[in-house]
């Protein structure tokens, strides 16, 4: 496997470094922690690049969110693909985003680029993106890189400094990389749209029992559902028939986050399972908010299904 290649950001005279972001790359995964992460979390993130197998839970573990360490702003992103765009497992491009707090990911892909923030979730948001280009990381706040400040050819990762994308380097650097920004290219993104997606995006439907709902505000399914304080001021209660009992009383939340739609498994008893448009099924984590694609079903249990219907705009979806 190809290691990733990067660059130091120089000395910015006048920044508080504590304002700066540490950000750490191994063969298949990459955190973003802020500068004023404690040092045993760090080392602990830099201790885990030459593991056998990088997965999003074992980074997440030495992350603590609670206690003297506790870590309120970070990402990670987890690789399915050489850092290169050379798959191994034949999912080209394919990436797990996990964003915490203040933390911001820039992913820039066939269907133009896209922000994934945590918009205030907790413990953080998890969505999939495929045919991924290229990374951006950054905060909430700052503006989005477009596809004209993406790096040439043969350049891999840059930590926002003096605009230079390196040339050659490794993942095993001693310590974290520094900056204000990461960006990082798994494929030259040269069909990425120029820009963030721009426009009011359709609010996402779905269907239950044959009956199909505007997702414009946050929504609680289950056989008694209640509105718990993971939602917002505004939500619907939707109640559906389940003979055996199978599915909870609030069993889950959906509710949309601009042009995405959140599920969260509300602890439900027998858990929440979504089929993806690909036929891949996934298992809901309870209390984990995540992104689910336009084409999903989620399987509450007792014959209950959630289908995820593309944008009433335009017929297609616009997520990825």
């Amino acid at each position: 496997m190809s290691s990733p290649r990067w660059r130091a950001v120089p000395d910015v005279p006048g920044v508080d470094p504590s304002t700066l972001w540490n950000y750490v790359i191994a063969q298949s995964w990459v955190a973003a922690v802020p500068g004023s992460t404690p040092e045993p979390v760090l080392d602990a993130l830099l201790g885990l690049r030459g593991a056998a197998e990088g997965t999003l839970e074992r980074v997440l573990a030495v992350i603590p969110l609670q206690g003297e360490n506790a870590v309120e702003d970070f990402a990670i992103v987890e690789l399915a693909a050489d850092i290169d765009g050379t798959a191994g497992d034949g999912a080209e491009g394919t990436v797990s985003v996990i964003v915490r707090g203040s933390a911001a990911v820039d992913v820039f892909g066939s269907g133009g680029p896209r922000r994934l923030t945590s918009r205030g979730i907790r413990p953080w948001l998890l969505a999939d993106f495929r045919e991924v280009k290229a990374l951006s990381f950054s905060v909430e706040n700052a503006r989005p890189i477009t596809a004209a400040e993406l790096p040439p050819r043969g350049a891999t990762a840059s930590v926002d400094g003096d605009g230079q994308w390196a040339e050659q380097g490794g993942a095993q650097q001693g310590s974290a990389l520094h900056g204000r920004r990461l960006d990082l290219v798994l494929g030259v993104p040269g069909d990425a749209e120029e820009g963030p997606a721009g426009g009011e995006a359709a609010a996402p439907r779905m269907r239950i029992a044959g009956e199909i709902f505007v997702l414009d505000v946050d929504s609680y399914i289950g056989r008694r559902p209640r509105a718990t304080a993971l939602g917002q001021d505004t939500a619907r209660l939707i109640t559906v028939v389940s003979p055996a009992q199978e599915v909870s009383a609030t069993h889950i939340l959906l509710g949309p986050r601009g042009e995405d739609v959140v599920v969260t498994d509300l602890h439900s008893t027998n858990g929440t399972l979504v089929e993806l448009p690909d036929g891949a099924q996934l298992h809901l984590q309870a209390g984990v908010a995540t992104v689910v694609v336009p084409g999903s079903r989620i399987l509450l249990g007792d014959g209950v299904v959630v289908e995820l219907l593309p944008h009433s705009a335009d017929g297609a979806a616009r997520w990825r």
